[in-house]
């Protein structure tokens, strides 16, 4: 892996430049599996009843953030269950007339417990590497 990278730690230099590198990557790698793991926490839901009169209200833009642990601990996924009106806050309607309703999480829930694993395993690799070497540079 340190040929594919082209990693060459000579001297002085080269592994502050390295250090610095590795700094910056992994605080990007960080910061890009947060936001991805707060994706998968929104959800957005759009309801729409296109028999409305004019002039009033047609639809309801619903965007919230969630947690539960049946849908973002599980890794392996589990059937989305289609949202009804009552749980949208709207009343409900009369034989006939429907509502589109389209909707759901931004990321999978599924997604949360592999990102959540990755950042653990990357802080620890960070804490347990940087230990390493403030202890041996002591002896």
């Amino acid at each position: 892996m340190a040929r594919l990278c082209g990693l060459r730690e000579g001297d002085e230099r080269e592994r502050t430049i390295t250090g610095e590198a590795a700094r910056a990557t992994l605080l990007l790698a960080l910061s890009l599996q947060a936001i991805l793991m707060v994706m998968s926490l929104v959800s957005v839901r759009l309801s729409w009843d296109p028999d409305v009169p004019p002039g009033e209200k047609r639809g309801l833009l619903s965007v919230g953030m969630s947690f539960s642990s049946s849908e973002h601990l599980n890794p392996f996924g589990s059937a989305p269950e289609e949202p009804s009106t009552a749980t949208l806050g709207m009343p409900p309607r009369p034989q006939g007339r429907e509502i589109a309703i389209a909707g759901g999480f931004l990321l999978s829930p599924s997604a949360f417990p592999v990102l959540a694993l990755l950042v653990l395993i990357q802080l620890a690799a960070f804490k347990l590497f940087a230990l390493r070497r403030y202890e041996g540079s002591q002896a």
